[in-house]
């Protein structure tokens, strides 16, 4: 589990970076670099015979939601509470659609370079969705 590994970097350069007074850590940026769909209304998080597959390398976190959620909550239990997150959807899209649904063009969910065939995101948006940290 990449997250529980990093998180201690992640809280002590924060923490650094504010105790230096020359700066004050709002938030972070996700999903800067992938086709990670915001929110993937297509698979339950239960659905292990899923996300145990080839395509999702087992990772829990199969959208960016569950992972900011759970990344804000392991800095809240670290003790930086309130750091906000802006998500990049600009590479979110699913060009092909099945039967209504859309579908991933990629191989494997660690194929994130210039994936042929996918579309635009989710427009952005001045308001943040006010469920999310």
């Amino acid at each position: 589990n990449n997250m529980q590994q990093a998180l201690p970097l992640y809280a002590s350069l924060i923490k650094a970076a504010e105790a230096s007074g020359k700066a004050k850590i709002r938030g972070l940026a996700t999903d800067i670099a992938n086709y990670t769909p915001f929110d993937e209304p297509y698979i339950s998080p239960s659905d292990q015979s899923v996300l145990s597959s080839k395509f999702f390398e087992y990772n829990p976190k199969f959208d960016e939601k569950s992972f900011i959620v759970a990344l804000s909550s392991q800095f809240t239990d670290a003790g930086l509470p309130g750091l906000g997150f802006i998500t990049d959807t600009s590479r979110n899209g699913w060009k092909k659609v099945d039967n209504g649904k859309p579908i991933d063009q990629r191989k494997a969910r660690g194929n994130w370079c210039n994936v042929k065939g996918s579309g635009l995101g989710e427009r952005p948006k001045a308001s943040p969705r006010s469920n999310m940290p």
